[in-house]
């Protein structure tokens, strides 16, 4: 797996399901940060979404920094892959990942796309 950071203009983008707010925070943490290893607080650069009920990935996106610019692959990715729904996101700005695995234990990697928090114009 290659990763850039910082990346302008683009974003990385993980979904999944959890039973709880506490086990998605686990998941991102055993998952994303120790495989990424930044030089940065991943807090730092990344947006979470958790809810108790699973909606669709555009719905899950919504509200997220500059969600325009990425919500409509994204949710493309995912439907490509057979995922319909989730109640968790993680959205990374500035990193890029290429040659990454789909699954990142619990959490699904949809991918890296153009797109950026709201300080840009992607």
């Amino acid at each position: 797996m290659n990763i850039a950071y910082p990346a302008p203009n683009t974003v990385s983008i993980w979904v999944g399901t959890f039973a709880s707010e506490s086990a998605f925070d686990n998941a991102v943490e055993s998952a994303i940060t120790s495989a990424l290893r930044l030089p940065t607080d991943l807090a730092s650069i990344c947006e979470v979404a958790f809810q108790p009920d699973s909606v669709s990935i555009d719905t899950l996106l919504e509200g997220f920094s500059g969600w325009e610019s990425f919500s409509p692959a994204a949710a493309s990715v995912a439907t490509s892959r057979g995922i319909s729904a989730a109640n968790s996101a993680v959205v990374c700005y500035y990193v890029g990942c290429t040659d990454a695995p789909e699954t990142w234990r619990s959490l699904h990697f949809l991918g890296s796309f153009p797109g950026c928090d709201n300080t840009c114009n992607a």
